[in-house]
């Protein structure tokens, strides 16, 4: 088992957070702090939570997304790769009927991009949820 493993695993086991004893000093040049500071505000969360999270996260120990978090993104992947599909077989229908200039054919070729282009975002995002943290700096 992975240090980060027995970690996680200590965690779990004891059902309740430790309390936080440890320092552990960081140097920052003035702008690097600023930007922190920023990134932090802009998460949501105090500069010594967002740094702890970043810091968790790079260890292995805690990760930025939860498993219901990616289970979430998972199921939406899912549903947009059907409505992928449903969209597939309504352009072929449209191509077989003639139908080449209709509304619904334009419409059609319009919506499939954007909606290749959500899954591709949602499959990136739950694949790297630390991603979104470390660009805020």
């Amino acid at each position: 088992m992975r240090h980060s493993e027995t970690i996680a695993a200590e965690r779990a086991s004891t059902g309740t957070r430790q309390r936080k004893t440890a320092i552990i000093h960081t140097r920052f040049s003035a702008s690097e702090a600023l930007a922190v500071d920023l990134a932090a505000k802009q998460a949501g969360m105090t500069v010594s939570a967002f740094l702890r999270s970043l810091a968790l996260e790079g260890a292995g120990v805690e990760p930025f997304l939860n498993d219901d978090d990616r289970l979430i993104f998972d199921l939406l992947f899912q549903e947009l790769r059907n409505v992928r599909l449903d969209l597939n077989a309504v352009t072929r229908m449209a191509h077989r009927d003639e139908a080449k200039e209709s509304e619904a054919l334009r419409l059609l070729t319009e919506l499939r991009p954007v909606v290749a282009a959500i899954g591709i975002e949602v499959k990136r995002l739950a694949g790297n949820g630390r991603g979104n943290r470390r660009r805020m700096l």
